[in-house]
């Protein structure tokens, strides 16, 4: 059992610092100068190493792919789990980003560790030269990044060329147990939408009725409740008089 822990130490503190980041990244009042650390650790190192220590178990390869390896399925770990994110209901947020990768990095530590078992004593390592396999997995990353990017600008350019939208947002009102919520239409003509906002899954407030003229706003202020427990989270889900049930726009606030 102490060789077998011994072998796959790494791997045990690859895990234990992915949940500290995962930690650190969702409480409240954590210094900035130990989330930070830890949070570049979560989506530069922590994955990919698991992973690719889950794809090959034999540390067989040289120090300088492994390097790379590493760095390179970490970034492309991250963008693509930010690219899922944005297509769920909890949305691209730090807390929900820093939960998929640690979840990630758990996982694949644990097929590493089972895999390192199986195999048996470890490879000698072999000599520091770069190898086409790696190299080739960190110009992938980087084309996913340069994509996302990509695909960023391109939605930021069609905004500003006069793309019809609805903008939503939900933010704290200071030192009120409330939040002031709004939306703006930028739809080209008058709109008639049904608000939803719901706290822990259960209803909190409907506005079944919001009448908004093209170009202009609608704000409203919801009161939270008194017993809400921290960390609760609140959401908000707008639904367009044309399409009564589907999302069309959703936010999420995490109560303090």
């Amino acid at each position: 059992m102490r060789a077998s822990v011994s072998r796959s130490l790494d791997l045990f503190t690859v895990a234990t610092a992915a949940c500290a980041a995962a930690v650190a990244a969702i409480a409240p009042g954590v210094p900035t100068a130990l989330r930070a650390p830890l949070g570049v650790a979560l989506v530069l190192v922590l994955p990919g190493y698991a992973v690719m220590a889950a794809a090959w178990p034999s540390p067989g390869r040289s120090r300088s792919d492994r390097v790379v390896l590493t760095l390179g399925s970490s970034i492309a770990l991250a963008i693509l789990g930010g690219l899922l994110l944005n297509f769920t209901s909890w949305g691209l947020e730090r807390k929900s980003w820093a939960a998929l990768l640690a979840a990630v990095t758990l996982v694949a530590a644990g097929v590493a560790v089972a895999q390192r078992e199986r195999a048996g004593p470890p490879a000698r390592l072999l000599s520091s030269r770069w190898s086409a396999g790696p190299l080739l997995v960190l110009a992938l990353a980087a084309l996913i990044a340069v994509a996302a990017v990509g695909i960023s600008r391109q939605g930021a350019l069609r905004a500003q060329s006069g793309e019809r939208f609805t903008q939503l947002w939900m933010l704290p009102s200071p030192g009120k147990q409330a939040l002031q919520i709004g939306l703006a239409n930028r739809e080209g003509a008058a709109e008639r939408y049904r608000l939803v906002v719901r706290a822990a899954g259960r209803p909190l407030a409907t506005f079944g009725e919001v009448d908004v003229a093209a170009g202009d706003r609608w704000e409203q202020r919801v009161q939270l409740p008194a017993a809400l427990p921290p960390h609760t989270r609140v959401q908000a889900d707008l639904y367009r008089a044309d399409r009564p049930g589907m999302v069309y726009r959703h936010v999420t606030f995490w109560s303090p």
